[in-house]
């Protein structure tokens, strides 16, 4: 590939965005259809919450699918502001939630069935932070993201996943 088709391509779909990813938890029933149907409507609910909150030209879901919502963001501010009230809105309807935040380069592509979808480093420190090591109903920055905030009311921890020290700020 020549290095101008390269250059539009990378133009085209690498983009330098905040990653807000969120996995929510509802209630827990035994039997297996009252749980897909709580599994549904509270999907629903995280869908509804979103767009309801983005409200900026600079920020957009990427999807929301089962337990988990990815959005970004253009600005870090804006980025843990929609965290914050996401997880207030949330905790208000009795779901609990943890949510990662990162920025850097990601890809967002169209899905041939309609849709979007998300892939990138971003991605990934926003889920170790949030869905491997995190507790629900916290918020997790990562350390480069956390240089562009306020940090009030957030502590710094250390975290080893998959082999890597993860430094991110729980708050």
């Amino acid at each position: 590939m020549d290095h101008h088709a390269e250059n539009h391509l990378i133009a085209k779909y690498i983009q330098n965005k905040v990653v807000v990813l969120i996995e929510s938890r509802g209630e827990v029933e035994e039997r297996y259809e009252i749980s897909m149907f709580n599994q549904l409507s509270s999907s629903a609910l995280v869908k509804d919450v979103g767009l309801g909150l983005l409200g900026a030209p600079s920020a957009a879901e990427i999807k929301v699918v089962s337990s988990l919502a990815i959005y970004v963001f253009e600005d870090g501010p804006m980025a843990l502001d929609f965290a914050r009230t996401f997880r207030r809105e949330l905790a208000g309807q009795g779901i609990d939630c943890r949510i990662g935040i990162d920025h850097g380069e990601v890809l967002i592509f169209d899905l041939p069935s309609g849709g979007k979808d998300i892939a990138g480093m971003p991605v990934n420190v926003a889920s170790k932070m949030a869905q491997d090591k995190g507790e629900f109903g916290k918020i997790y920055l990562s350390e480069s993201l956390g240089a562009l905030v306020d940090l009030s009311g957030f502590t710094q921890v250390r975290h080893r996943v998959s082999s890597v020290e993860i430094v991110s700020y729980e708050g």
